[in-house]
């Protein structure tokens, strides 16, 4: 169920709003000037090697261009994608170090203002996080 919602999040976020500049529209910008010049190793920027982020996601892009063929849906689909994949492995290593916690915990979203947030005034973490 979590799933299924997830992809009808990412696919209604990729139909309704454009690339978000400054990010979106760089990683873009870089993955197609790699797609172009050939250069699937080395991260490029207008011709020079882009090393100010990890190459990950360009190679994501690119898996997703030589599939599918490129186009700006399948780089609009990689990059939230990436980002709930992350989610996922959070959660995943949140189930492996406390296999006590309960289920709903993992879903919690991690800044959100109640007795789990670490707050200089001192507030307590109950060990459930609920």
């Amino acid at each position: 169920m979590a799933f299924c919602l997830a992809v009808a999040i990412i696919l209604a976020r990729v139909a309704a709003l454009p690339l978000m500049p400054i990010d979106e529209t760089r990683y873009l910008s870089v993955a197609w000037e790699m797609w172009q010049h050939q250069s699937f190793l080395v991260p490029l920027l207008n011709g020079e090697a882009y090393s100010h982020k990890p190459p990950l996601l360009f190679w994501l892009i690119q898996l997703g261009w030589w599939l599918f063929g490129a186009s700006d849906w399948v780089a609009r689909l990689v990059i939230p994608t990436e980002g709930l994949a992350g989610f996922w492995l959070v959660a995943d290593i949140v189930r492996q170090l406390d296999p006590d916690a309960r289920r709903e915990a993992c879903w919690a979203p991690p800044g959100r203002p109640g007795p789990c947030s670490a707050s200089p005034s001192g507030g307590s973490c109950r060990r459930c996080c609920c």
